[in-house]
C-alpha cells in the first residue's frame, strides 16, 4: 500500500511535467514563429534595441492577453499592441499617456525605453485602446549556446 506521501507527490509530478512540456513547445514555437499563444498568455521574442534597457534584442517575454480586457493600461505599463503602419505586427512600448476615459475615445501614447533608437507614438501617433493586445508579465530566462 501507498503512503500518504507517496500519493500526494504523485499527481503534482505529472501536472508540473505536463506543464513543463506546455511550456517547451510554447517557447519552441515562439522562437519559430516569434509569438505563440496559450490560455491568454503570448510569448514574444524582441528583435530590437527599442526598449532598452528593460527588455535586450534576444529576449523572450511573457504577455498577459487578458488583464486589459477587464481594465485600462496605466501610464508606466509596458504593453503590446497592432503596429498602425504595418499590421499584424505586433509592437511593444511603454505607455506614455492615456487620453479619454470612455474605451470607446480612450487612446494610448506609446514610447520605447530606448527614445533614440524606437518607432513610436512620437511617429505613428495615438494608438485607440482597443488596438491594445496585452500587458508585459515577465522576461523569461534562457540560456543561449553556441
Amino acid at each position: 500500500m501507498r503512503s500518504a506521501q507517496q500519493r500526494d507527490i504523485r499527481p503534482r509530478t505529472i501536472i508540473q511535467t505536463l506543464l513543463f512540456i506546455a511550456i517547451a513547445l510554447t517557447c519552441t514555437t515562439a522562437l519559430f514563429f516569434n509569438k505563440a499563444t496559450v490560455l491568454g498568455i503570448n510569448l514574444y521574442y524582441i528583435p530590437s534595441t527599442s526598449m532598452q534597457p528593460a527588455l535586450e534584442p534576444g529576449d523572450i517575454i511573457l504577455v498577459d492577453t487578458w488583464t486589459y480586457r477587464s481594465e485600462a493600461p496605466t501610464v508606466g505599463d509596458i504593453a503590446t499592441f497592432h503596429d498602425p503602419l504595418l499590421a499584424p505586427r505586433t509592437l511593444i512600448k511603454r505607455v506614455a499617456d492615456i487620453r479619454g476615459s470612455a474605451e470607446e475615445d480612450m487612446a494610448i501614447f506609446f514610447r520605447g525605453d530606448n527614445a533614440n533608437h524606437s518607432s513610436d507614438s512620437r511617429y505613428f501617433g495615438w494608438v485607440p485602446v482597443t488596438d491594445v493586445t496585452g500587458r508585459y508579465v515577465c522576461t523569461l530566462p534562457c540560456v543561449v549556446t553556441n
